[in-house]
């Protein structure tokens, strides 16, 4: 018996377009939980629910004003990715990854001096994080913009199908370094997020670089055409 194929808009969905959906879902939903797990690691490690919420409330406030920049980001960076030449793309990638080592660096310095005392003021004093927590949160939610553009230049360049290995292998990582070390709940929470978006932007970075410097384009789930010119 003939199975039905699935349907998407009363459309089938072709083998191409299931490996591309599988691909992106894989990679964002690591990317994901990376970011926003560190809540649910505490919890497991049976830490109060007090560093439970300090440290909710401290991802969520870190990740507050560069989600805003995400959207607007991409629909300026994709369009011009696409149609670019190879040398300007290169030398896009190579300013967009020299920038990100660049303001991860900055944003952990500027969370562990302003990042206690902005949490204590929104939310209150009791829900104020540590500093050196507040440094790696800064740092990996930077990162984390950061990769969720390299995973959307990837795919406007044609290859979806690069992302999972390397997301896989950072969610082990992260979970790697939040078995390996001790002490302070929230620290290795913190520890663990940095790990493992650290190692999906070693392994992310090259895939980027190499795609960009393409002469010829794969086919992509973006038409550039349907972009708007203003």
């Amino acid at each position: 018996r003939r199975r039905r194929p699935l349907v998407a808009g009363g459309a089938p969905v072709t083998p191409p377009a299931a490996r591309f959906l599988a691909a992106t879902t894989v990679a964002n939903a690591v990317a994901q939980v990376l970011l926003a797990g560190g809540p649910l690691l505490t919890a497991a490690v049976g830490a109060s629910p007090a560093v439970t919420s300090q440290v909710f409330v401290t991802t969520t406030a870190a990740r507050a004003p560069l989600v805003l920049l995400y959207s607007g980001l991409l629909a300026r960076l994709l369009p011009a990715v696409r149609t670019a030449d190879p040398a300007v793309r290169r030398r896009m990638v190579g300013r967009g990854m020299a920038l990100t080592v660049v303001v991860a660096a900055m944003g952990a310095g500027i969370g562990a001096a302003a990042g206690p005392w902005l949490v204590g003021v929104t939310f209150g004093g009791g829900l104020a994080p540590n500093a050196p927590f507040a440094a790696l949160t800064a740092a990996s939610v930077v990162l984390a913009i950061a990769l969720l553009c390299a995973n959307q230049v990837l795919i406007a360049l044609g290859h979806a199908d690069r992302l999972p290995l390397p997301w896989v292998l950072a969610l082990l990582a992260g979970g790697g370094v939040a078995l390996a070390v001790g002490g302070a709940a929230d620290l290795r929470a913190g520890l663990a997020t940095l790990a493992g978006l650290g190692v999906a932007a070693v392994l992310v970075a090259p895939r980027v670089w190499a795609a960009s410097a393409a002469e010829e384009l794969a086919p992509s789930a973006y038409d550039a055409a349907s972009w708007p010119t203003t």
